[in-house]
């Protein structure tokens, strides 16, 4: 005999609730998970690339204050002539006879505005903030001179590279002499006429008849500093008297002391900032340069819970107001050339 069922098959209402309720629930999770996932990677990718921008920065800095004041074989001999025959030889673009010098940042909370001590150069155009620091020296590429008398304007040599208006360095150990290029780019004759480029030669007479053992070297200054870039702060590089050149996005400042001598034993006796040195005048006595960067990512709300995260810079804490990540690095350079 057949028993029919009248009870329904299907879900209750109540059964089916649960069921959505539970499904909301696992596929809420999944997607949180992709999220958190998500961005994890993208805390993951922005620390590396905000570390490498970092370490870029201070190592493009790190190569140029090692060779402060290099001179060639001149620079082991504190005892060599040189001869600075340009105009106005103390002006900050070529004023070679200092290797080394700053200036200190110094911001002013009730203008809300920044300063540097010493005043910068007009030559830094558009800083944004932190310290500057300015460096000369030779390059490291020697050419020979294949011949010059004292009485003319040019110096022979078989090769080179350099261009009209560089500055150049002649050297034989025992005298050294500073001119400005003259004539067009890469001839054998150098020539160091009086003519009516910036700064000019202020004489044609080197102080000497160097001989085919004398070397030519390229001389440059070089500075940093930062710049504002769209919104975006950047390491910036100024040389050889033309416009500045970024290095890198992402570099939020720079604090940099200088480690000082006093009495000439080759060991620093204390850590001064510019400002001090600058008033002292003692950045002859400088012997190591002591470099704090500060970076950050080039995206906001990058950090964990999107919160601002604190840093220790300039020696303290820092609270930011957003949420980049950000890293310090730093180092100590000692300059090479001070220590021969």
């Amino acid at each position: 005999m057949l028993v029919k069922n009248n009870k329904n098959s299907g879900y209750s209402l109540l059964e089916l609730l649960i069921a959505m309720s539970v499904g909301v629930f696992v596929i809420g999770s999944v997607l949180a998970f992709f999220v958190n996932a998500n961005h994890l990677q993208r805390i993951q990718h922005e620390t590396s690339v905000l570390r490498e921008n970092a370490d870029f920065a201070l190592t493009t800095i790190i190569e140029d204050i090692q060779l402060a004041g290099f001179m060639g074989c001149a620079t082991r001999w504190s005892s060599t002539k040189m001869f600075n025959t340009l105009n106005s030889p103390n002006s900050f673009e070529w004023n070679f006879a200092v290797a080394l010098q700053g200036n200190e940042y110094q911001f002013d909370e009730v203008s809300s505005s920044g300063s540097w001590l010493p005043i910068l150069d007009t030559s830094i155009t558009s800083p944004l903030r932190g310290d500057v620091i300015t460096i000369r020296r030779a390059d490291r590429r020697e050419f020979n001179v294949t011949s010059h008398a004292s009485s003319t304007a040019t110096v022979q040599t078989n090769s080179n590279n350099f261009k009209q208006n560089d500055f150049i360095l002649v050297t034989d150990c025992e005298t050294s002499s500073i001119f400005q290029k003259t004539n067009s780019n890469y001839t054998q004759g150098i020539k160091h006429e009086l003519t009516a480029a910036t700064p000019s030669n202020l004489t044609t007479d080197l102080g000497k008849a160097y001989s085919d053992e004398a070397k030519l070297m390229k001389l440059t200054t070089v500075s940093y500093y930062i710049r504002d870039v769209n919104g975006v702060p950047a390491l910036y590089r100024k040389a050889e008297g033309g416009n500045a050149q970024e290095i890198i996005s992402g570099i939020e400042n720079l604090n940099i002391t200088y480690g000082v001598d006093h009495n000439n034993d080759f060991s620093v006796d204390e850590y001064l900032t510019a400002d001090a040195i600058n008033n002292a005048g003692e950045w002859a006595r400088v012997l190591v340069v002591n470099i704090e960067l500060l970076a950050r990512s080039l995206s906001d709300n990058v950090t964990a819970n999107r919160n601002a995260v604190d840093y220790f810079f300039d020696g303290a804490t820092q609270t930011p107001d957003d949420a980049y990540l950000r890293t310090v690095v730093s180092a100590k350079v000692t300059l090479r050339n001070r220590m021969l």
